[in-house]
């Protein structure tokens, strides 16, 4: 069974039912499935005869009746928030700009880091795979606004900034 034909055939089977403003599955009979947040951080679960399955590519193909060959980001980057509302299609580098901080990251915000040569905070952005440098602060939220301002203007609605409102 194809990967994407494993959540449309799961979809049609009926053995999961989806709430989308809540986000949350319920098996034929009303009760809750238990998820499993997986390696990656997305929620899992079992159904019979489908095995594991990510919960967001269930919930877009229970709700919209197919699973795009896209991939579906969550749009406040939070990967158990299954909410359809919460979801949309995106290519994989849309999906990639919409990525916080990362764990080893240093400074507290995306795209700043300390230049110790300088002693000052550089603001850098990654776009089509290449770095772009933004400039050097004397602070390191003032580097992390020009971060979010070229965020915004090359990533668009992706853009993952620093300042959230």
């Amino acid at each position: 069974m194809q990967y994407s034909n494993k959540y449309a055939e799961m979809a049609k089977s009926g053995l999961v039912i989806y709430e989308p403003t809540t986000g949350k599955f319920f098996t034929k009979d009303a009760k809750e499935r238990r998820t499993k947040v997986d390696h990656k951080g997305y929620l899992r679960f079992g159904v019979n005869g489908y095995g594991m399955v990510i919960a967001h590519r269930a919930a877009w193909a229970i709700h919209y009746g197919e699973i795009p060959k896209q991939h579906i980001d969550h749009i406040d980057g939070d990967k158990t928030n299954n909410r359809i509302d919460n979801l949309r299609l995106c290519t994989h580098n849309q999906n990639q700009h919409n990525q916080g901080i990362r764990k080893n990251n240093k400074s507290g915000f995306k795209g700043v880091s300390w230049m110790k040569s300088l002693r000052k905070w550089q603001a850098q952005i990654c776009c089509n795979s290449k770095v772009k440098h933004l400039g050097f602060y004397d602070e390191k939220e003032d580097a992390a606004r020009a971060y979010d301002k070229a965020a915004i203007e090359i990533h668009g609605e992706f853009a993952w900034t620093n300042f959230r409102e």
